[in-house]
């Protein structure tokens, strides 16, 4: 026959306090209304530790995170809360942050490229993710690591990352220039640089063009973020290009050619993921209604 003994309360003592040793509090989560912390119903505020699933009701809740991140969850959205990133699941983010902190979202992995950052990022349905900046900017990386897009104030911008498999083709619009002796095209869209393989690109050097091509995942370019294979090359608009040029460090040829009228494109396939410009539009919860009541600072 067994007999129970109570522990020592010096003992439990010490069991809690090594409990919490080993999973320290990373912030604090308020809310003016109720919401779920590890499906557990809370109303006004809670600890948050490492890995916590914090779920909205109708009300916002406001991550607070000793590391200096702040995060306003709106109504109705999920997303699980590490020290070094948020990984969204559903409904909206606004996120000030330095570098070092992440979000996320789909296969999508965004991070501020500047020292103080503000932005919103969206989560509809389990593709499209939305990414808005008000202050600094971001950078957006997909699941194999490859920078597909940098988004800065003014100009919001919407994901597709599409199924694995065989990625679809590339596609890129903006000035095409050279950059220590290799073709590179500004992307004005996803505003990244892109390095060009191919042919026919001495003809259109200066000119602002649109290529479709394949991403070589595997090559990397000391001076652009992606190296595209180009299969098609049409040309957009003549000259134009000398402002890209002098901010990217890049060169034109020795006469440029002078510029034609200005051409828009709404966006393109970067890496194997749909990008496209979010309209701007007052009212809702995403990234584009940001702008409708957020300051902009705009960026060249």
């Amino acid at each position: 026959m067994f007999r129970l003994f109570p522990l020592p309360a010096a003992l439990v003592a010490f069991a809690v306090t090594a409990s919490a040793a080993a999973d320290p509090p990373i912030g604090i989560v308020t809310s003016s209304g109720e919401f779920l912390i590890d499906q557990a119903r809370v109303a006004g505020n809670a600890t948050l530790r490492d890995g916590a699933l914090i779920e909205t009701t109708a009300a916002p809740s406001a991550l607070r995170l000793r590391r200096g991140a702040e995060i306003d969850l709106g109504e109705r959205a999920r997303a699980q809360v590490f020290a070094d990133r948020l990984v969204l699941e559903a409904g909206s983010s606004d996120i000030r942050a330095k570098a070092g902190y992440a979000v996320e979202a789909a296969s999508l992995r965004i991070t501020p490229a500047s020292s103080e950052t503000s932005a919103r990022v969206v989560r509809q349905g389990e593709k499209i993710v939305q990414v808005g900046v008000s202050r600094g900017s971001m950078q957006v990386w997909d699941a194999r690591g490859i920078l597909i897009a940098h988004v800065v104030p003014g100009t919001p911008l919407e994901f597709e990352p599409q199924v694995a498999g065989a990625a679809p083709p590339s596609s890129f619009a903006g000035c095409l220039l050279q950059k220590q002796g290799r073709w590179v095209l500004y992307d004005q869209t996803t505003r990244i640089l892109v390095q060009l393989r191919g042919t026919g690109f001495e003809r259109e050097w200066g000119n602002r063009i649109q290529v479709i091509g394949t991403t070589d995942v595997g090559a990397q370019s000391e001076v652009a973020a992606q190296v595209v294979d180009v299969t098609s090359l049409t040309r957009l608009a003549q000259g134009g290009c000398e402002a890209v040029a002098q901010i990217i460090g890049a060169e034109l040829p020795a006469k440029p050619v002078p510029p034609g009228p200005p051409v828009q494109t709404g966006g393109g396939m970067s890496a194997g993921t749909k990008v496209a410009i979010l309209a701007a539009i007052a009212g809702g919860a995403g990234a584009g209604a940001y702008f409708a009541t957020k300051k902009e600072d705009r960026s060249p």
